[in-house]
């Protein structure tokens, strides 16, 4: 975490770091925490269903007033596919747009009751912070796990089917073409849902220097090592800082190992519930 810490301007005392209640979205922003508070003043704001994780992490937890956590797990774990039914995503869009307007409320009201930082770091997930950020005048930086989701002007783009790096002028404009199919869909959904979108006070999609408004202008932590990612020109905003992994201590069994044998540790993630059951028997088939 030493190039997070040369990161960090001269005068921060106070640092909020904020997190969807999600083991994937939740633990690097824990990691981070644990990092930074041996430095600075660091809060942990998320829901109350993860405020034993953060304690267990030894930070400074701040929950957010109302029930987020069942809903958000009602629309991001539905017990069946999405996919691309229209009916379905309308309605999971719309919930989640909802779900965001009343966490950038609760997020005001809670900086205002006990107190603002100098620096917010928030996951990708929640774009509304910046919105907040802008009124309140704080900092904001994003956090990002996975980089290659990212626009940028050159490299494979993400969302296309596994896209592997171009090797001639064919690939190049395949590429291109894919870059500029993501950027048009993205700009539908916009349009579709702007009157839903505004009341969360985003008005844009990108910002006049073709920059995605969901994420910082300032500066985007990318939870990677840059050799990791296909080459590509990165924003000005994004700094590598490398993987930020840590895990609270949990109630769970350990797997028994044993000697002399090879173990595969499989994790099926947080989300798709719906489909846990089938992925647990294609590993169980392929074990034997």
């Amino acid at each position: 975490m030493q190039r997070l810490f040369d990161l960090i301007p001269a005068g921060v005392t106070r640092i909020d770091l904020l997190a969807p209640p999600f083991s994937g979205h939740l633990h690097p922003v824990l990691a981070m925490g644990r990092a930074l508070s041996e430095r600075y003043q660091v809060r942990i704001i998320s829901t109350h269903g993860v405020a034993t994780s953060v304690a267990a992490a030894g930070l400074m937890g701040l929950s957010l007033h109302g029930d987020y956590d069942t809903p958000l797990l009602e629309v991001v774990n539905p017990k069946y596919a999405v996919g691309s039914h229209p009916l379905r995503l309308y309605r999971q869009f719309r919930h989640v747009v909802g779900l965001l307007k009343n966490f950038a409320d609760e997020l005001e009201h809670l900086w205002l009751r006990e107190g603002t930082p100098d620096l917010a770091i928030a996951d990708f997930t929640l774009p509304i912070v910046g919105e907040v950020c802008r009124r309140l005048d704080i900092p904001w930086w994003s956090s990002l796990p996975s980089p290659c989701v990212l626009e940028t002007s050159d490299g494979a783009p993400a969302y296309c089917g596994g896209l592997m790096p171009a090797q001639n002028a064919i690939q190049h404009g395949w590429h291109a073409l894919q870059r500029k199919k993501v950027r048009l869909f993205k700009l539908a959904v916009f349009w579709l849902f702007r009157d839903v979108i505004r009341q969360i006070g985003i008005t844009r999609l990108y910002r006049q220097d073709g920059s995605e408004s969901a994420y910082s202008p300032l500066r985007i932590l990318a939870l990677s090592e840059e050799t990791f990612e296909f080459p590509r020109r990165w924003p000005a905003a994004v700094s590598f800082i490398g993987p930020a992994l840590y895990t609270p201590p949990s109630q769970g069994v350990a797997p028994p190992f044993e000697a002399n044998k090879h173990h595969v540790l499989v994790t099926l993630g947080t989300h798709l519930d719906w489909h846990k059951d089938a992925v647990m028997q294609a590993v169980i088939a392929l074990a034997s």
